[in-house]
């Protein structure tokens, strides 16, 4: 049986203590948890692969939307090798 990393990512996110302000709070709409995971997931995927010469990443901060609005990387350090 394989691991779904998506899966596991959004459990982890749900049992965080602020999960609740993830589901919008005080009139604010709840934000596109699920895109945050697949470019989570996806960016795993690429420091898995050996050949992408990449040695580091710092992404901060990561801007997630409303729900069906997706998220984006405000900014971004890659260490490569080489």
């Amino acid at each position: 049986m394989s691991i779904d990393p998506r899966a596991t990512l959004c459990a982890a996110l749900a049992q965080l203590r602020i999960a609740p302000l993830l589901e919008g709070v005080r009139g604010e709409p709840p934000l596109d948890v699920d895109a945050f995971c697949d470019a989570a997931v996806a960016v795993g995927r690429v420091l898995q692969d050996p050949d992408c010469g990449i040695l580091n990443l710092d992404i901060n901060p990561v801007m997630v939307g409303a729900r069906g609005e997706g998220c984006a990387a405000v900014d971004a350090v890659v260490y490569r090798a080489g």
